[in-house]
């Protein structure tokens, strides 16, 4: 099977850009992953403790070659909010992709972002965007018809975000760690 995101296209919304994870990254996921507010709604529950820490976060992320892609649907990206003139990147201020896939469920979608932005409906518009794209994809074995979403009970802010973009909660349930968390899905929509 080739690689359906070798070269996968970045994401324009109305004010963000989101595109593939690059090395260069780092020093800004870096700040991302080590601010207490985000990392408190991840399963983690903990800031890295160090740049090693998220560069190893950061390579699950990094495009695949077509040999690593077989064993690992990665489509995410890092988000940014575009410079005036609309085109170019300015500021880092999220993560939005597929955290976590089997061949028997749905693709699982995850996202972070600075609190600096929260209320801002950037969240809102990267998942929007992020799922028109993921709807256009043509993955030869995988699942298409849903995705899926794990949030912690009492984060107000991401059921909020996930409402917004047509999401519905399937079934409670509790992690491993005592966690009381909501099950997520989004159905493709119906063409027509």
């Amino acid at each position: 099977m080739s690689n359906p995101h070798s070269e996968t296209p970045p994401i324009h919304t109305a004010r963000l850009l989101l595109r593939p994870f690059k090395r260069t990254d780092l020093p800004a996921l870096h700040h991302l992953r080590t601010t207490p507010e985000v990392m408190r709604w991840t399963r983690q529950n903990r800031i890295d403790t160090s740049v090693e820490e998220t560069q190893t976060w950061m390579e699950r992320y990094l495009p695949k070659t077509d040999a690593e892609e077989q064993s690992n649907c990665s489509y995410n990206f890092v988000v940014f909010r575009k410079k005036e003139s609309g085109l170019e990147e300015d500021d880092l201020i999220g993560v939005l992709g597929i955290v976590n896939f089997s061949a028997s469920e749905a693709p699982e979608v995850g996202y972070l972002f600075l609190p600096t932005v929260w209320g801002m409906g950037y969240a809102t518009e990267a998942l929007k965007g992020y799922a028109e794209a993921w709807w256009e994809l043509r993955l030869g074995g995988v699942s298409g018809g849903s995705l899926c979403a794990v949030t912690d009970k009492t984060n107000v802010g991401s059921a909020k975000v996930l409402t917004k973009c047509g999401w519905s909660v399937v079934q409670e349930g509790v992690e491993e760690d005592g966690v009381e968390v909501l099950h997520w899905v989004l159905r493709r929509p119906v063409e027509g």
